[in-house]
């Protein structure tokens, strides 16, 4: 693969070793870690890290770096666990703090025990006080681990661990994680094929098979056969797909359609206003809707339709362009209807509709990663669900 190797990807383990470090609602690997990709993102981390000194761990709340963004480096949110801790031989749980892979060595450093606290730079080599050593949870096969009566852990992405809050709650997930756990296991013996993948991925001209879901898929075309290693390499890319929690380019969207109290139109029926014809509304939406109908998803179907709208003076009710956006994925939108905020919702439609012309967008936005995580995610809640109904864990 030339210049594109695959890098920080966790392989080549001997039998005796762990399991590979992943997240068990995602599925994905752990990377190995890169410190400097971090502290490129934020300077005040960048002197926190310069003042401990080389020798010497940097923490910041763990708050601070759940509301981290990171665009510089996108795929960095990746770095980074919380571990839901079990001790075997007093069966109690708890949630750690946040710490992240070693950037040299393919196993578990030791986390923090306090979950308000998150590592930016552990060097951390020995459990004590402040820090509890674990072993990687073996979902598949006889744990030996916890048979010698050593401390497991079910890691999680921290950005994992907040849409679990969204999406079943913390405040019932955290008095009944011996159920929670269960329903992991559970969930992951059945769905083995989802398990330890690398969120970092090949496209090869333009296709890419992250890239063809269930939620906005890619056009098919045939892949490019039998290409020599040089022109192979001139129509690939490298996938590294952002935090599946914060779309960066939807954020920024909703902000530049936002509108003022004073300019916003409503929920309601509008009547459209026309400087050529006044026609009725059922009749201005069965127009946009041909335009939908008769022209694939590409950049002049969305000029065309912006040209009606401008030209006619046309103002659809929300509840069109809502309608036509996927809120169960793009659960901002829903956030937003919920909240009653003021939003161009015409220009977010269509300037969503643009982004997805960009397959590449899709996949490194974290979009993609995010169906794919909600899906898993899914049938997690629903396994813990059942076992909270039986009665399991409590």
């Amino acid at each position: 693969m030339g210049k594109l190797g695959i890098k920080r990807l966790r392989t080549g383990f001997s039998k005796n070793r762990d399991p590979v470090l992943c997240c068990v609602i995602c599925g994905a690997q752990i990377p190995l870690y890169e410190l400097g990709e971090v502290l490129d993102e934020r300077e005040d981390w960048r002197k926190l890290a310069s003042k401990r000194g080389i020798l010497a761990s940097a923490i910041v709340p763990a708050e601070e770096l759940e509301r981290t963004d990171f665009e510089i480096h996108p795929s960095a949110w990746s770095f980074f666990v919380r571990a839901i801790l079990e001790d075997p031989t007093t069966n109690q749980m708890f949630l750690s703090g946040i710490s992240h892979g070693s950037s040299l060595n393919p196993w578990e450093l030791p986390i923090p025990r306090d979950p308000h606290r998150a590592f930016i730079k552990n060097l951390a080599r020995r459990e004590n006080r402040w820090n509890a050593d674990f072993h990687m949870a073996n979902l598949f096969e006889q744990d030996k681990n916890r048979k010698a009566g050593k401390r497991i852990g079910y890691p999680i992405h921290p950005h994992c661990w907040l849409l679990l809050d969204r999406f079943v709650g913390h405040d019932l997930i955290t008095p009944n994680l011996h159920a929670f756990v269960r329903a992991v296991e559970g969930f992951w013996k059945e769905n083995k094929k989802e398990w330890c993948i690398f969120l970092n991925h090949l496209c090869y001209d333009g296709l890419c098979h992250n890239n063809n879901g269930p939620h906005w898929p890619a056009e098919q075309r045939p892949r490019t056969p039998e290409l020599y290693d040089e022109e192979l390499e001139e129509i690939t890319q490298w996938h590294t797909p952002g935090s599946p929690l914060r779309i960066l380019g939807i954020q920024r969207l909703i902000t530049q359609n936002l509108l003022s109290q004073r300019d916003n139109p409503g929920q309601g029926q509008k009547t459209i206003q026309s400087l050529v014809s006044c026609l009725p509304l059922d009749l201005a939406v069965t127009i946009v809707d041909l335009v939908y109908e008769t022209q694939p998803h590409c950049q002049q179907r969305i000029d065309d339709i912006r040209n009606l709208l401008e030209a006619f003076r046309w103002s659809l009710p929300n509840t069109y362009w809502q309608a036509r956006c996927n809120k169960q994925l793009l659960f901002e939108l829903d956030d937003l209807i919920k909240a009653g905020t003021a939003v161009d919702w015409s220009g977010l439609c269509l300037g969503i509709e643009e982004l997805l012309l960009d397959g590449d967008w899709y996949c490194n936005s974290g979009l993609n990663n995010r169906g794919r995580t909600l899906k898993l995610l899914s049938g997690i809640k629903k396994n813990f669900l059942h076992l909270l109904q039986e009665g399991v864990g409590q």
